[in-house]
């Protein structure tokens, strides 16, 4: 690998750590301990979010159930916990007469809803009956649960209809599992900085209803927290749809195709900018690290996102029309040969493409003409 004496940079300072905020539909939370074993019963009268110290308003519409609750009185169901009004309480008489059970609770705000902690409002009577230990998930698609907070045994007051301490949620996002999906490979990296190269779970509500998927991430270029958008060994399997979205559910390093360049814009990371990584023949080798503004897009279908900054080259190859090109690569339209290219033209002297569409020659595609005009294998990253 040869790095050019462009200035080696890190991560860009615009773009900001990932916080511990969450913006979801459903909730689930679980109570599993109770303040003490005076009774069978288990309650509370509100649960409260909270975005930036201002408590965050439930949708009219929300739904709270909890289907292995018994109510001694028909109107102390879970849907008072979402109503607003700390008169009204939910509360359980199947919890059991020990400190510890299971009750679950289900929420749908109908729409989605943002925040980064929460409290609960107490009942009006017995402080036996408070919860002390829980969890709480949150779901984009109300099947695939992603735990957001943990709480074991915590100091609750006595007072009544009183709101408790808050909670900061602390989602484990290490994507290790799908409970535990990340946003993309940089926040995982960030928070996880032990994290290594290979298989890693995200979910965003905008891809497949939030449904966790796997992606491949690098976690070692540049400081790590790279999600591979694509990679290109042939030709023969690419079509114009297919070259932003296939073999999703199976991320490769090498040995096949590989392309979700259609989630690009949901991955990248928030801030003014973002990164993106092109590698062709072995990694770190003729390509580079470039900052483009947030603005501009993975499967825009045009030539004019030119506004690029080179950060990191692998190589000595310079911008050139029968090379990489100083724009960032775009979608063609369907009917020429390149499919993903940063050539500024798609029907002439179109090296510097990273995707083609079969019967156009070159393996995989045309790359550098001066250099490496068939280099094997073209890889493309988004960080």
């Amino acid at each position: 690998m040869i790095l050019s004496s462009i200035a080696i940079c890190s991560i860009p300072s615009s773009t900001p750590s990932p916080t511990s905020l969450v913006n979801a539909r459903y909730l689930r939370w679980t109570l599993l301990k109770k303040k003490e074993s005076a009774d069978v019963a288990i309650q509370a009268s509100d649960l409260v979010l909270v975005l930036n110290n201002n408590d965050v308003t439930w949708n009219p519409s929300a739904v709270s159930t909890s289907p292995d609750s018994t109510y001694a009185i028909p109107s102390e169901s879970a849907q008072n916990l979402v109503d607003g009004n700390i008169l009204g309480k939910y509360c359980n008489i199947n919890f059991g007469f020990g400190p510890t059970g299971t009750a679950t609770i289900y929420i749908d705000n109908i729409t989605n809803i943002e925040f980064d902690s929460y409290y609960y409002n107490t009942g009006n009577d017995f402080p036996s009956r408070d919860p002390v230990s829980w969890t709480l998930e949150i779901s984009y698609n109300n099947v695939d649960w992603i735990l957001i907070d943990t709480v074991t045994d915590a100091t609750i007051t006595n007072d009544r209809r009183t709101s408790t301490q808050k909670f900061n949620i602390s989602p484990t996002r290490n994507g290790l599992t799908p409970q535990t999906a990340g946003v993309n490979a940089y926040q995982i990296k960030t928070d996880f900085s032990l994290s290594t190269d290979g298989l890693y779970w995200i979910a965003n509500q905008n891809i497949s209803g939030g449904t966790p998927f796997q992606i491949y991430a690098d976690m070692t270029t540049d400081g790590g927290g790279w999600t591979l958008l694509s990679v290109n060994q042939s030709n023969l399997t690419w079509t114009h749809a297919n070259s932003i979205l296939y073999n999703q559910f199976n991320p490769v390093i090498s040995g096949a195709n590989y392309s979700i360049i259609s989630y690009g814009d949901y991955i990248k990371s928030d801030g003014t900018t973002f990164q993106y990584m092109m590698e062709a023949y072995e990694r770190n080798s003729y390509g580079g690290i470039w900052t483009a503004p947030q603005s501009y897009t993975f499967v825009n279908t045009g030539n004019t996102q030119t506004n690029v900054t080179l950060d990191i080259k692998f190589g000595d190859w310079v911008y050139e029309n029968s090379g990489i090109e100083e724009r960032m690569p775009w979608y063609v339209p369907e009917g020429e040969c390149p499919y993903i290219t940063t050539s500024e033209s798609a029907n002439n002297e179109w090296w510097g493409s990273l995707i083609t569409r079969p019967g156009c020659g070159f393996n995989p595609s045309p790359w550098i003409a001066s250099q490496i005009q068939n280099p094997g294998i073209i890889w493309y990253w988004v960080r």
